[in-house]
């Protein structure tokens, strides 16, 4: 699921490669809140790709840390650095974003990844099962 600020060329490059890809501007109201096309997504077993910085600090927070399993089909890919260049950026990671999402549902792990435009993070567990505070192991 394409959000509603996410470029256009970013679903169809995820379309070219055989996704089953519902663009969000087209399927939901101008105005919906982040919640709803997030609540859709997890209901329709969908991946969201977003560019949306309120929507990457939302699911940033404790409260928005998921346990939903990659298994569901659920998950989520969230886009930072240069907009013009994403979708290349997309294109040029197909096969890596293929791998981790194999293993992730293989390891019944969730789907989290965000791309830079050099970068990639793959969260394998949700935020709020990472322990804080404990003294690190030598």
């Amino acid at each position: 699921m394409v959000d509603v600020n996410t470029h256009d060329s970013v679903g169809d490059v995820f379309l070219d490669a055989g996704a089953n890809v519902i663009w969000a501007n087209r399927e939901y109201d101008k105005g919906t809140p982040d919640e709803e096309i997030d609540f859709a997504a997890k209901e329709g077993g969908r991946i969201i790709v977003s560019h949306d910085r309120r929507f990457l600090q939302m699911i940033q927070q404790r409260r928005f840390q998921f346990d939903v399993p990659a298994s569901t089909g659920y998950g989520r890919i969230l886009l930072c650095g240069s907009e013009p260049r994403q979708a290349n950026r997309v294109r040029e990671i197909l096969p890596l974003l293929e791998i981790i999402r194999n293993w992730a549902i293989a390891t019944d792990h969730r789907f989290i990844v965000t791309i830079g435009d050099n970068w990639i993070r793959f969260d394998d567990k949700p935020i709020a099962r990472v322990i804080r505070g404990e003294p690190a192991t030598p």
